[in-house]
């Protein structure tokens, strides 16, 4: 047994708080509220940092009552004692979802969500969420695990701070307790800003940008060893409760987090966490003490866990948001289930573990993450085409127009399981920047051609790259590939939604590739973006046709004079992912057509139309749609995602576009 002892004078032992779990049970009803999307709520979020606080102060109060105790802190039976306390409801309930979910969406989503439940299970989720926020080409669907971030957090503290707190007391006992809480809450401070300028998920669900809340609770545990007067509690309790409710009122969708509106939950709940006697008048304590609110408190966890599922699998099935009163009606079930969940996973869960030494507990532990293998292998073999086989386009068929199947077609490509690693040659060549990455050396071939030409843009220029270089081979000039995600050719500063940010990556790829292609000096440049995507987006505050205009002005004058520049239109945007629509409707494709209209921005196109020379503006969408667009054409899958086409489809649906090209790229 690993066993660290920490010595010092014991401090006085606190007496059993029932309170404490009614400031859980606010925290958890003001985040369920925001969840169900119920109005004036909207900074219900808040309530996590409250959970924050509360579990520094509580998880260090019962380390110190350990050492009181005992003279010493035993480090594995605090862990054993965690997991006991945690594991039993997170993993039925991980395994649930898993479960669930596997059978109510499509197969497309079965590997990302095995991936969510072992992030889940193992207290990764946050950082799972972090990674996914800042990558491009991640799917942005809501994870049906994504209450468990917090759990996260919480599961990493527990990693650090008890061995930080048994040094401290062993080498300055109190007060190197209070200096390494206080060290570490100014540390964690300083990480915010640091860890914004990265990237906002970064900030958002990171321990280090977390850890000084859960860090004040700490503080208070350790340094506050006297109670105050039953007046001055009454007081300061109701200041911390209106500071709760006020940073909630306040707090909306564009508040920064953590930020300076968090200070508001943190130091209120510290408010409502400080000891102090009681009386008659301390009408928050009797509030936060009755009995309907304890037993919520104390269920608090439970609930938590449950209602996340309960909203997002309705999501994940549909494809579209659930009307709020319905979403009530889930947040109730979810305090129903909540409430079972605790008095038969948490307690009696709990007694049946602490029976258990340390080795079975650790072994359960392993067996729980186990249990993923199973319902994962089951979600492998599920089916993801219909039994009719479709022949491919040729140069007759294609020149007839898009062909769509009614089914999608057994022989279909690439497959709707592997059509996200259905990508162009630049990205396994790794010469595409994505969102934080420092501009990366061009793709090049034919490197020993004197005469080339270039493609320049984000994804959706790069999705034409195989294309491209085709034309190019044809043309038997030279291709390099400066790309970069997200990041537009017209010279317009945009906000990243994924960083929450200013993309000031971009601008500066931007001005390196200008300056790398006045270096090649070649014949043709051409480009493509996403347009559409970065209406709204634009710092400038002016309108976006006129932001846009001014923006390729200047980036076709960055570019050696005597240059010609192919713009290619862009393709269609879908609302929905085209692929899970095909996955759920395997002998019925039409049903995941749609009309052009529905998926273009006119006016966008209407600018693009509208460049005049030196560039030659270029529509692919003939190859793609008719009347209406459909996400397989012929037996070829035409979607990676919602906006952008597979590899496969630009090969095999973009001859008319390599031969305008090669044309222009010959002498």
């Amino acid at each position: 047994m690993l066993l660290l002892r920490a010595s010092g004078t014991p401090s006085r032992r606190r007496s059993l708080r029932p309170e404490l779990q009614g400031v859980r049970a606010v925290a958890a009803g003001v985040v369920l509220a925001f969840h169900a999307g119920v109005p004036g709520l909207d900074g219900g979020f808040l309530g996590v940092d409250v959970f924050l606080v509360l579990s520094g102060y509580v998880v260090t109060n019962v380390l110190l009552a350990e050492r009181r105790r005992l003279g010493s802190i035993d480090l594995l039976s605090f862990v054993v004692a965690r997991f006991r306390r945690l594991a039993p409801t997170a993993v039925v309930v991980a395994l649930s979802t898993f479960a669930v979910a596997l059978l109510m969406t499509s197969p497309l989503v079965h590997p990302r969500l095995a991936a969510e439940a072992a992030a889940a299970v193992l207290g990764y989720e946050n950082v799972l969420l972090a990674l996914r926020g800042v990558d491009y080409l991640q799917d942005d669907t809501a994870s049906a695990f994504q209450q468990f971030w917090s759990l996260g957090l919480e599961v990493q503290f527990y990693a650090v701070w008890p061995v930080a707190l048994i040094l401290a007391l062993r080498s300055g006992g109190r007060r190197g307790a209070i200096w390494a809480a206080g060290f570490g809450i100014v540390a964690s401070i300083v990480s915010v800003p640091l860890a914004r300028a990265v990237a906002e998920p970064f900030a958002f669900f990171m321990l280090p940008s977390r850890a000084w809340e859960f860090l004040l609770g700490a503080l208070l545990a350790v340094a506050v060893s006297v109670a105050f007067t039953p007046a001055v509690t009454a007081v300061v309790r109701a200041a911390g409760l209106l500071a709760v409710a006020g940073g909630v009122a306040l707090a909306g969708p564009e508040t920064e987090q953590p930020g300076p509106l968090t200070l508001l939950p943190v130091l209120g709940t510290a408010a409502l966490v400080l000891p102090g006697t009681s009386a008659r008048s301390d009408l928050v304590r009797r509030m936060l003490s009755t009995r309907p609110v304890v037993v919520l408190g104390d269920a608090s966890y439970s609930i938590y866990l449950w209602h996340w599922p309960l909203l997002a699998l309705p999501v994940l099935v549909r494809g579209a948001p659930t009307p709020w009163p319905f979403r009530v009606l889930l947040v109730a079930a979810a305090v129903a289930v909540g409430l079972v969940s605790a008095a038969v996973l948490e307690r009696r869960a709990r007694r049946l573990l602490e029976r258990c030494r340390p080795r079975t507990t650790m072994v359960l532990a392993v067996a729980a993450a186990a249990a993923l293998v199973v319902p994962s292998v089951a979600a492998v073999s599920a089916r993801t085409t219909s039994d009719v086989r479709v022949p491919g386009p040729d140069a007759t068929s294609a020149a007839l127009g898009p062909s769509a199947p009614d089914v999608v077609p057994a022989n279909v490509t690439p497959g709707l399981t592997d059509v996200l690693r259905d990508l162009p040659f630049p990205y396994p060549a790794h010469c595409v920047a994505e969102l934080l990455d420092p501009p990366p050396d061009p793709c090049v071939t034919d490197a020993g051609r004197t005469r080339r030409v270039a493609l320049l843009g984000d994804s959706h220029a790069m999705q034409w790259a195989d294309v491209v270089r085709r034309a190019a081979e044809d043309a038997r000039v030279g291709l390099t590939v400066h790309g970069r995600a997200a990041c537009p050719f017209a010279d317009i500063r945009v906000v990243n939604p994924q960083l929450g940010r200013e993309y000031r990556e971009c601008d500066a790829w931007r001005r390196a590739t200008f300056a790398s292609i006045r270096a090649e000096r070649p014949e043709v440049v051409v480009v493509g973006e996403a347009t559409s995507l970065y209406r709204g987006r634009q710092v400038d505050d002016a309108p976006f046709e006129r932001v846009w205009r001014d923006g390729i002005r200047r980036s076709l004058a960055a570019l050696p004079a005597g240059t010609r520049v192919v713009f290619l239109q862009d393709t269609p945007s879908w609302s929905f992912d085209p692929n899970e629509c095909l996955a759920r409707h395997l002998e019925a494709a039409d049903q995941c057509a749609r009309p052009i209209g529905e998926l273009l921005d006119a006016g966008v196109r209407r600018e693009v139309r509208g460049l005049g020379p030196p560039v030659t503006v270029i529509d692919p969408l003939s190859a793609l749609c008719d009347r209406v667009c459909s996400p397989v054409l012929w037996n070829v899958l035409v979607y990676r995602d919602r906006s952008h086409l597979t590899a496969t489809a630009a090969r095999e649906l973009g001859g008319p576009l390599r031969h305008r090209l090669s044309a222009i790229f010959r002498p």
